[in-house]
């Protein structure tokens, strides 16, 4: 017969334990593969089948533990939520940047006004539409 688990009451009780115990004091888990121009330090824990870990972990630790939702580049956050396999490189992470601040830049050079400019507290008026059925504005 197939081995059913832990009981769920078990189960619950010992993650309430580990709960209360203070994430400094735990050991810290996994290994740190790179980091990024902001600061965030990048970790992996590794699949291990023997403890019923399928899939490896990843995970990253911000410069300032406050700012957990802070920006993450793109090659970083792809690589957190398993879409590539292999982390970036800082040759690569310098390249986009680079990519990054010369479109910044167009795109500044090219940037319009905005077309349509309203007073504050006025409703919209629309010349092609009518004010009232069968009515034009003046």
């Amino acid at each position: 017969m197939a081995e059913r688990g832990m009981n769920p009451y078990v189960k619950a009780f010992i993650y309430f334990i580990r709960s209360l115990k203070p994430s400094s004091f735990r050991e810290p888990i996994g290994t740190q593969i790179g980091s990024d121009h902001l600061g965030n330090r990048y970790f992996e824990i590794p699949a291990d089948p023997s403890k019923g870990i399928r899939n490896s972990r990843r995970y990253f630790k911000p410069l300032n533990d406050d700012n957990w939702d802070g920006p993450l580049p793109a090659e970083w956050n792809a690589w957190l939520r398993m879409r590539r396999d292999k982390p970036p490189t800082e040759d690569e992470m310098k390249r986009n940047i680079h990519k990054l601040t010369v479109l910044e830049a167009k795109r500044a050079i090219n940037s319009k006004p905005q077309v349509y400019q309203q007073k504050d507290g006025e409703f919209p008026k629309f010349p092609e539409y009518e004010q009232m059925p069968g009515t034009k504005y003046k």
